[in-house]
């Protein structure tokens, strides 16, 4: 096992992403709240929210199911640093609420054959979908979500990325950390937790 600890000035941050976002939200309790705790009517605000949090974490974030005229692809388009895409799909509800898995195994497919086709096919492509609820409360959906290598986002996993975002930036190394959230590939595994003093 490996272990990694920081140690950190509490009057300095490791993030620069994090530092601006402290500017509108200090302690991050407004992010929380619209990622844990969603209106039942407001999956836009969630889907804003998981993007804001993407973003945070490294990522190149594009947010199409914000756009009226762009709402047929994916709700969020991820990019890593190292040019490594993810496709992903948000819902308050059930994984499969309104065949969402169908739509992501689908969308994922044509931006995997665009990237082929335009000379990028040494691109990892990783479909995933983000809920705030529980693994557990998901259970019915993981076995075709893993069926089709989508790697499921649930309240755990998020509350794991919430505690890597005053940390340096890695998000090449969260792109990879998120294949192990694929049900029935690598176990259930959850994003690592790195600890830090200050």
């Amino acid at each position: 096992a490996h272990h990694q600890w920081w140690v950190a000035d509490p009057q300095k941050s490791l993030n620069p992403r994090h530092a601006i976002h402290q500017v509108f939200d200090d302690d991050m309790e407004s992010l929380r709240k619209m990622l844990f705790k969603p209106e039942t009517d407001k999956s836009q605000m969630f889907e804003s929210a998981v993007s804001t949090l993407l973003s945070l974490l490294g990522f190149s974030v594009t947010n199409y199911g914000r756009a009226p005229k762009l709402q047929e692809g994916p709700d969020i388009i991820v990019v890593a640093p190292s040019g490594h895409v993810v496709v992903v799909e948000c819902t308050i509800g059930l994984l499969d609420r309104n065949d969402k898995l169908a739509k992501l195994v689908q969308r994922s497919k044509l931006i995997r054959d665009k990237l082929d086709h335009a000379g990028y096919g040494f691109l990892q492509l990783q479909s995933m979908i983000v809920s705030p609820l529980s693994r557990e409360e998901v259970t019915a959906n993981l076995e075709t979500a893993g069926k089709h290598d989508i790697a499921v986002v649930c309240k755990e996993d998020i509350e794991g990325m919430l505690n890597q975002v005053s940390l340096p930036l890695n998000a090449d190394k969260l792109f990879q950390d998120a294949k192990r959230l694929i049900p029935n590939q690598m176990g259930q595994l959850r994003f690592p937790e790195r600890g830090r003093d200050q």
